[in-house]
């Protein structure tokens, strides 16, 4: 019974913590703690691929949107 109140609490912390470091830096915040999972995901654990690609997706999720739109 302790563990599965332990559990909620670390989720609950967890929760805040990242909503705290978004709404202080904003997107980039979101982009940086999402897009390395997401690439993860799609391409595997091998860090050869995953950190160039992990650069290359999130500079694409945070200039194109803004900078399209401006053109």
């Amino acid at each position: 019974m302790r563990i599965e109140a332990v559990k909620k609490r670390i989720i609950l912390l967890t929760a805040l913590g990242v909503g705290a470091s978004v709404a202080v830096s904003g997107m980039i915040g979101f982009v940086g703690l999402i897009v390395p999972h997401i690439v993860r995901l799609t391409l595997g654990p091998d860090h050869r691929y995953l950190l160039p690609a992990s650069a290359l997706l999130g500079h694409c999720s945070c200039s194109v949107p803004i900078c399209w739109p401006g053109r």
